[in-house]
């Protein structure tokens, strides 16, 4: 990677101003009555819908958001090898012994989803975070075949080329099938991975009678999950093209696919994110206008195929790099321990009570904690051959 320069983002007046348009001109759909505590079961509910929209174009304050979004760190455009280009904060600790700890986001989301946890590691890491390409200010891929194997190897090239040649990972969503791609192909310089979501497959003598009452209560969310949550994947992972028409045009459109999202996914509903950090996440995707992009990130993995890579089929290779995991109670996949070792060279497992897929949102505290105690005390009393 060369020509790496300073990024700050600055939407014009005018992009704001058509965002206002826009807003004002929403049409809403109707809405079937609905029992009691069933008023999502179709989808985001128009009532919250109206809701949002209302608060968006009132009363949501996006200079105040956008410096908030520049002071996370210092931000960088650089060239990858192909011309890409290639966004990414880096943060880098006061703390002359600190170590570079790469962080990967998902979708729904972006970097911002760590403007909370990034201050609470700064003091023991620098704090490498890149934009997927594709999502918020990357450039995406030009031509098929971008999956998370090439995002790992982008994200590789960016460690090399700020001068880092070991490392650490954390990732969750589809951070943490790039960080797992990146222990696979870089291992001699991934150190140890931190995962959120510890995608696995069974081992061969895979008993469910095995399975713990927690552990089954966690495969039972994960059926559920499959079963009645993945239409998303199967459109994205099929027809992308089609979805982005709606959701690049229409900013409600889009607020209200990435808000039943956030509302399904997160710990009591959104109990622990506020209005104002959702609303910042969205208009990331609406100014940047990659939600195409991104939503194309689930062709090229193949997410509309029968049985998602990584959830039922072969993983292509174990993890060997020593990992750790944490897994939080409304996150959508809680597979059996005995999967994740089967899959990862596993030395640290943790369960949290509270917390959902945007674990670093909603409980950044807990995440924080378990990311040093992982890296900075456990990790580093492996004996070598762990390591390998």
């Amino acid at each position: 990677m060369d020509n790496i320069q300073p990024f700050k983002l600055s939407v014009p007046n005018a992009v704001l101003q058509d965002l206002q348009d826009r807003l004002s001109r929403a049409r809403f759909p109707d809405q079937l009555m609905s029992p009691a505590n069933s008023e999502w079961l179709y989808g985001s509910e128009c009532g919250r819908v109206k809701e949002v929209v209302r608060y968006w174009k009132e009363e949501f304050d996006w200079p105040r958001a956008q410096r908030a979004f520049n002071s996370m760190g210092q931000q960088f455009l650089g060239t990858l090898p192909d011309g890409r280009k290639l966004h990414f904060l880096h943060k880098v600790s006061k703390n002359a012994q600190a170590k570079p700890l790469l962080i990967a986001h998902g979708w729904p989301g972006s970097i911002y989803e760590f403007h909370k946890l990034i201050p609470l590691l700064t003091e023991s890491f620098h704090i490498i975070c890149p934009s997927i390409p594709g999502y918020g200010f990357s450039d995406p891929f030009r031509g098929r075949g971008g999956n998370t194997a090439r995002v790992a190897a982008d994200f590789d090239c960016l460690m090399t080329s700020l001068g880092y040649e070991s490392y650490f990972t954390q990732g969750g969503d589809w951070g943490s099938l790039i960080i797992r791609d990146m222990a696979r192909s870089f291992p001699n310089r991934v150190l140890a991975i931190h995962t959120c979501m510890p995608i696995s497959a069974p081992p061969k003598d895979f008993d469910p009678k095995s399975l713990t009452p927690e552990e089954m209560e966690g495969m039972t969310r994960t059926v559920n999950f499959r079963n009645f949550e993945t239409a998303y994947q199967k459109i994205q992972g099929q027809k992308p093209q089609t979805l982005a028409y709606g959701l690049n045009d229409s900013p409600t459109g889009l607020m209200a696919w990435i808000l039943e999202k956030f509302h399904s996914w997160t710990d009591n509903n959104m109990e622990f994110v506020s209005l104002d950090e959702f609303l910042t996440n969205v208009m990331i995707y609406w100014v940047s206008q990659s939600i195409g992009s991104s939503i194309r990130f689930y062709f090229e993995n193949g997410t509309g195929s029968p049985q998602m890579p990584g959830i039922q089929t072969p993983l292509n290779g174990r993890v060997t790099v020593p990992t750790a995991a944490a897994v939080f109670p409304a996150d959508i996949y809680q597979l059996p321990l005995s999967w994740i070792r089967n899959s990862y060279n596993l030395h640290r497992y943790n369960s949290f009570k509270r917390g959902g897929h945007f674990s670093a949102m909603e409980c950044p505290s807990i995440l924080a904690e378990d990311i040093k105690d992982w890296f900075l005390v456990d990790y580093p009393k492996l004996p070598p051959r762990a390591k390998l």
